[in-house]
């Protein structure tokens, strides 16, 4: 695919200025995060206590419009450009990682490819294009609609996440990733589901323990009445 770059938009940037921008530094960097996950808490633990009143409605679109902001992090994080420091930039990139459910070796080296081979459908296919070649309209439209994508689960990351963990590699890892990464990208995928389902079970416990003390608060209750 030919790209004709003189019709696309260049700033006028000095290169000294240029230079200044493009430095990496560890201050920013930790700032940046530790404001975007004090904000994260926060709103979150508040739709938290709110729940129940028409409050927690504000506080998770609050809560929901920040987490969106990890795919940014991720970005900046992937192209190594947010710490000077390499091994603060992995520890961000990979938290980042799990929080989009995108699997870190898997998309390091599927990212590097997409900005090798943009656009291309040629023999070995850009798998991050936005949108397909040639395009589906009907997936292209129900991206637009909340929780449409379940409808198509074999598209969701959670899917391909799951299929690696059992060493079923897809097609875009075939492609992107060396054979040296692609064991990296198995183990990794079954600490991701490692941890969900740990959340899960830690959830179902909480929930029985939960009903139990409702039980006994039900039980002393009636044994009160019943006592007086």
């Amino acid at each position: 695919m030919e790209i004709n770059l003189d019709n696309w938009y260049k700033p006028k940037i000095d290169k000294k200025d240029l230079k200044e921008l493009s430095k990496r530094r560890d201050g920013p960097g930790l700032l940046h995060f530790s404001i975007y996950f004090c904000s994260l808490f926060i709103s979150g633990y508040l739709a938290y206590i709110t729940w129940g009143t028409w409050w927690t409605v504000f506080w998770f679109f609050i809560y929901g419009t920040i987490y969106t902001f990890s795919v940014a992090n991720w970005h900046e994080t992937v192209h190594r450009t947010a710490f000077k420091t390499r091994w603060i930039n992995e520890i961000f990139y990979h938290i980042s990682s799990f929080m989009c459910d995108f699997e870190g070796f898997r998309w390091r080296w599927s990212h590097t490819f997409h900005h090798t081979n943009t656009l291309q459908t040629k023999d070995d296919y850009d798998y991050e294009i936005q949108v397909s070649r040639p395009t589906e309209l009907i997936w292209f439209f129900l991206n637009f609609i909340p929780f449409s994508d379940l409808l198509y689960p074999r598209r969701l990351l959670k899917f391909e996440i799951i299929k690696h963990a059992f060493g079923n590699l897809t097609e875009v890892v075939k492609i992107s990733a060396p054979d040296s990464q692609k064991r990296k990208i198995i183990w990794t995928s079954r600490l991701y589901v490692l941890i969900w389902l740990l959340i899960i079970f830690y959830k179902m416990l909480d929930l029985g323990y939960n009903y139990r003390l409702s039980d006994i608060h039900c039980a002393l209750a009636n044994y009160w009445r019943a006592w007086r």
